[in-house]
């Protein structure tokens, strides 16, 4: 165990012995096995909210692959939860509490009720695509006002000055942010875009 897990003095001939003897067994350690000795379940999980039909889009499909790549990498197990409307944040984050160590949280709207949720079930966590109201989670999300106000700027340097939008969801911030970055960027150019040319 010391050898395997570099957790401990071992006498230098009887180490490499036992580095000998895995590497002739090719041995490698059982991800189950270890979670117990450390009493934790070596698994993270992702938790996802929005569940409509635009919610096919590549773009949390891409967030997943990335997630799913660290975690082999890393020999850690990944549970996918979505949270539905019958069951409740409630019991989705006590479920997974009792069969992860940690959880990423995509496009959960954050509130003081979640927040107690996960303090009582003292879940380690972190958000992608959701900032935080409060300030005291950690998130990463992308930079949504910049990207519309940069698409824009593009269109605009390219000699377009009829120029629409589709926005995204405007209940989430990111279509929100992306639609204040364009126009933004469109009023700058002394440009108008008609409400017929916005699309959510």
């Amino acid at each position: 165990s010391r050898v395997v897990n570099d957790s401990g003095p071992v006498a230098v001939e009887k180490r490499e012995r036992i580095l000998k003897l895995l590497e002739k067994r090719q041995y490698s350690p059982v991800a189950a096995a270890r979670s117990l000795a450390r009493q934790d379940h070596n698994t993270f999980g992702v938790l996802l909210c929005n569940s409509g039909a635009e919610y096919s889009q590549l773009f949390a499909n891409r967030v997943l692959a990335g997630i799913s790549e660290w975690c082999r990498e890393a020999q850690r197990g990944l549970m996918l939860m979505w949270d539905r409307t019958d069951r409740g944040l409630a019991a989705t984050v006590a479920e997974a509490g009792r069969k992860v160590d940690g959880m990423l949280l995509l496009d959960v709207p954050y509130s003081a009720e979640l927040k107690e949720l996960l303090q009582q079930e003292e879940m380690p966590c972190v958000f992608l695509n959701e900032p935080s109201p409060l300030g005291d989670v950690t998130t990463v999300e992308i930079d949504n006002l910049n990207g519309g106000r940069l698409a824009v700027e593009h269109l605009v340097a390219k000699g377009h000055g009829r120029i629409g939008l589709i926005t995204g969801d405007l209940r989430l911030p990111s279509g929100r942010d992306r639609y204040e970055g364009a126009m933004q960027a469109l009023h700058e150019a002394g440009l108008t875009c008609l409400p017929e040319w916005v699309v959510d």
